[in-house]
């Protein structure tokens, strides 16, 4: 399984409802796509009190061949790169991912952390799973956690019902993103868990 998160910085004045109608009419292009798990399509609004606007689709893979295809040889991305530019494409090897209950998730929370020089890779995993465990599932759509083995930092991403980071994933992250979610879709979302 591979994550994967681009997070496009629109400028303060920038018309939302453009990102919003775009999500409403092409979102659904994806909803079937063979080797994606998942793709939340997340936005910042500075009109509802975010810090930022951004667009900031999240992926979970079930396979990397159908990613790859997605970045470059026209399975999707060339429409964000006509439209927006070329963002970074932050990939993560992911290493769990659980279920909850909700059906419909408004909100999306990314937590990351920077792995101390010591940390061992083992233990952070072992965590990273307690942390998934630990989640109060009713509220809870998806949850994974993955790590960038270049960087070792570990991303924990949450599809649930409320905007506000649980304990259990603050304990574990220097910083916590919350993004409105406009769609979800989730062609092999039984093949992650």
């Amino acid at each position: 399984m591979l994550a994967m998160h681009y997070d496009i910085r629109l400028p303060r004045g920038y018309d939302m409802r453009v990102v919003r109608e775009r999500v409403a009419s092409r979102g659904h292009a994806l909803d079937d796509l063979p080797g994606l798990g998942l793709k939340a399509y997340l936005v910042r609004d500075v009109a509802a009190g975010d810090a930022v606007n951004a667009y900031a689709p999240f992926y979970l893979w079930t396979d990397e061949a159908a990613a790859a295809r997605f970045l470059w040889r026209g399975g999707g991305f060339q429409g964000i790169v006509r439209d927006f530019g070329r963002p970074p494409a932050r990939t993560w090897i992911a290493g769990g991912c659980r279920r909850g209950a909700a059906d419909e998730a408004p909100y999306a929370v990314t937590a990351t952390l920077r792995l101390p020089p010591e940390a061992d890779p083992q233990h952070v995993a072992t965590r990273a799973d307690d942390v998934l465990r630990e989640l109060d599932a009713r509220s809870l759509h998806t949850a994974a956690w993955a790590v960038d083995p270049a960087s070792w930092e570990l991303v924990v991403f949450l599809l649930q019902g409320t905007p506000d980071a649980p304990t259990a994933v603050k304990a574990v992250s220097e910083t916590c993103v919350t993004f409105s979610v406009l769609h979800v879709s989730a062609p092999e979302l039984a093949l992650l868990a």
